[in-house]
């Protein structure tokens, strides 16, 4: 099962370099935004993006739960046991106004848990993945296949801020996150606020730059899948604020609960 997880990434990585060219190919010739039913915006890259990933990982035989693709009702889904959870481009607010901090997000879901994930920045070339199994990667330039897993680039272990660190999404910072702060600055004294954007977090909460990552806004499970992949990499986890448990995929909603990313140990 191991070499099945480093095949599985090595194509991931592969998916996610592929879509992230198609993204800034799409960007440098200009192209119109447009928006879904739900207020979203959408673009050209964002379907770029989806069309390379699922000409990269079709082949494999997996099925693909994509942002962009059709998305299949539970009674199909409830039967998969293991899937590829797909953002061809998350952050796509922070493409449109011209913000670096975007991301392509790939992950394998197994029996409703992330196993692999690959996290990539179009922009600055930067790219994380790995998994419980294979361990955490980390380069700042995309790689040939042959050399994804050279051991040159598994990932720094950051010794954590001396200062207790939380990351916030710089689009979503509401009442609630607002208020678990508070109650974070009771326990550990100041805190210190860090906002990012899409799934630049998770890259950060996995080498260690950050203690926490609370959200309570409404998001997307493969908006979380492949940071949560690299979080279990680094002995980290996503908890359910609805169920005290590690947070599952492939739920009956495709939404994911109110959450709190990192250690366990600095939770309230």
């Amino acid at each position: 099962m191991e070499t099945d997880y480093f095949k599985l990434l090595e194509k991931a990585v592969c998916a996610a370099q592929n879509a992230a060219t198609a993204i800034t190919s799409v960007k440098s010739k200009g192209y119109q935004t447009n928006y879904k039913s739900d207020a979203s915006p959408v673009t050209e890259a964002d379907l770029a993006a989806h069309q390379a990933i699922s000409e990269a990982l079709t082949p494999v035989g997996l099925p693909l739960l994509s942002e962009e693709g059709v998305l299949p009702n539970f009674e199909q889904r409830k039967h998969w046991d293991r899937y590829w959870s797909i953002d061809p481009l998350d952050g796509t607010k922070e493409f449109v106004r011209g913000s670096k901090e975007y991301t392509v997000n790939i992950a394998l879901i197994e029996n409703q848990r992330p196993v692999i994930g690959v996290i990539a920045l179009p922009e600055t070339k930067e790219i994380m993945w790995g998994g419980k199994v294979t361990g955490l990667f980390h380069s700042k330039a995309f790689l040939e296949p042959n050399a994804i897993f050279d051991p040159k680039h598994r990932s720094e272990v950051h010794a954590l801020p001396q200062e207790f660190t939380a990351l916030v999404s710089r689009a979503h910072l509401n009442s609630k996150t607002k208020h678990y702060l508070s109650m974070l600055e009771q326990k550990h004294g100041d805190v210190k606020i860090k906002r990012a954007g899409s799934s630049t977090k998770f890259m950060a909460l996995a080498q260690q730059k950050a203690h926490l990552y609370p959200r309570f806004s409404p998001c997307m499970e493969w908006d979380t899948a492949a940071g949560h992949a690299l979080l279990l990499a680094s002995d980290q986890d996503i908890i359910s604020l609805e169920t005290n448990a590690p947070l599952l995929y492939n739920r009956e909603s495709l939404y994911n609960p109110p959450f709190i990313a990192g250690k366990n140990e600095y939770h309230l």
